[in-house]
């Protein structure tokens, strides 16, 4: 084996460690008795909220409607709101120094511990879905899911990379709370999992910008047998903008951290 050949194999096994970590810390953080108890409870409930609520205001019609849509409303749990753990982990114990001088670069380090979050929140938002689903009358809902999982996977990676840039643009302002569950009630507000875009008025902007709002509309054309894939496209592109503005604000954080050189990023 070549220099070469035994570094790209080092770069690989770093690359496989700090993934496999990802999902460690993320247990740490969210032990299994806690998600059970608080928030998996949380997306079946909020589910159950906005497809009851639909169904109220217009019937099966809009109950339907909704339902198909509730991935958006409870992924944000997950994707916009604990996300920040991620970056916010290092910074409360005093390590992010070490995530800064590391060999892999630190961005490709904080993507990598930020899948457990997508998949975490897909399933969730699953088995809230299917919930929703038995309780207002959409039972047979579960025959649609094998071409809706894919959509909803990449709601949840667009969404996490949202979430990234959140936090990562407000770790200089101490926000990363406020600015997670701002986005979270952006996303829930604009993609139109409750309210059609087109009654959004002056804010039917933020659906074009948001994760989630695509996913939806294919989602909606899945179940309708329509045309999806331009909005999948359109979703994918979304989400990576929303990785690019992640790399730019964690870039940009880490040449202030090193110009006052320590990591509070004030």
């Amino acid at each position: 084996m070549n220099l070469l050949d035994q570094a790209a194999g080092d770069h690989g096994w770093r690359l496989a460690r700090t993934f496999a970590f990802g999902w460690s810390q993320f247990w740490v953080l969210n032990p299994p008795v806690v998600l059970v108890t608080t928030l998996l409870p949380r997306a079946v409930m909020q589910a159950l909220f906005f497809t009851m609520l639909g169904r109220y205001v217009g019937g099966p019609e809009h109950a339907g409607f909704v339902l198909v849509a509730t991935p958006a409303i409870t992924l944000p749990l997950m994707c916009t709101v604990n996300i920040v753990e991620v970056i916010m982990v290092e910074k409360w114990s005093g390590t992010f120094w070490r995530v800064r001088r590391g060999r892999v670069h630190p961005v490709l380090v904080l993507a990598l511990r930020a899948w457990p979050f997508a998949a975490v929140g897909l399933v969730t938002s699953l088995i809230a879905l299917l919930a929703a689903g038995l309780v207002v009358g959409f039972g047979d809902l579960g025959r649609h899911l094998p071409g809706l999982v894919p959509i909803y996977a990449l709601m949840a990676v667009s969404m996490c990379a949202a979430g990234l840039a959140g936090t990562a643009l407000a770790l200089g302002r101490r926000a990363d709370i406020v600015v997670g569950n701002l986005l979270a009630y952006l996303v829930i507000l604009a993609s139109g999992a409750f309210l059609p875009i087109e009654r959004l008025g002056a804010l039917q902007p933020l659906a074009w910008l948001l994760p989630g709002s695509h996913a939806v509309a294919a989602a909606r054309a899945i179940a309708d047998d329509q045309p999806w894939a331009t909005q999948v496209v359109l979703e994918a592109a979304v989400g990576a903008c929303w990785l690019a503005v992640a790399a730019v604000a964690i870039w940009v954080q880490l040449r202030r951290a090193r110009r006052h050189g320590h990591d509070d990023f004030v």
